[in-house]
């Protein structure tokens, strides 16, 4: 019957019943019991990574809320990689509602998602939470200040003006001096 209606499958069942002359008469009525679906494979930096069934194509990010949404590690450029294809799609989960909700990608049935994790930026040294820190902005980028935010400021024993960034390019890595107290009080750009 193919992909009609349950009422144009009926129509069609009746008529071929009696173009066969098995019944002279019939009323034929066809209700759903199951629909065919196919998984959905999310995979990576959400909560409950895994294989989801959905019959129809979904909005990107109610297949992410199926896998209990991005965690706090996650990369905002999720991909889709299609079933059929092998296509890949790129959607950038922002952090602003009305840029989320624009444009949204569809996740076909049999498609895969895969939520990279995050850059992550290290602070060491006499700061008050030393540690690694995700990058989930909507434009891969923090701030200096942001940073040391994150890291629960310097502490009263450090050396504001002997602070160090290290920064990782093709040719190497890279030191830069950055006077944090000339940024704290707005006379360095942040």
């Amino acid at each position: 019957v193919g992909r009609e209606t349950s009422s144009a499958a009926a129509v069609t069942i009746q008529k071929a019943l009696i173009d066969k002359k098995v019944v002279r008469q019939q009323q034929v009525t066809v209700r759903i019991q199951e629909y065919a679906t196919q998984n959905v494979s999310i995979l990576g930096q959400v909560h409950t990574p895994g294989a989801y069934p959905i019959s129809t194509p979904q909005t990107i990010l109610k297949v992410l809320a199926l896998a209990g949404g991005l965690t706090d590690t996650a990369d905002r450029n999720v991909t889709v990689k299609r079933h059929k294809s092998g296509e890949q799609i790129k959607y950038n989960v922002s952090n602003n509602a009305d840029q989320a909700l624009s444009d949204l990608v569809m996740v076909n049935p049999g498609d895969t998602v895969l939520v990279s994790k995050a850059p992550v930026v290290y602070v060491l040294g006499d700061v008050n939470r030393p540690g690694g820190y995700a990058i989930a902005t909507n434009d891969e980028h923090l701030s200096v200040l942001q940073v040391m935010a994150m890291a629960g400021s310097a502490s009263k024993t450090s050396v504001k003006s002997h602070v160090v960034l290290l920064r990782a390019t093709d040719h190497g890595q890279v030191q830069m001096p950055i006077r944090l107290n000339e940024i704290e009080k707005g006379k360095q750009a942040d």
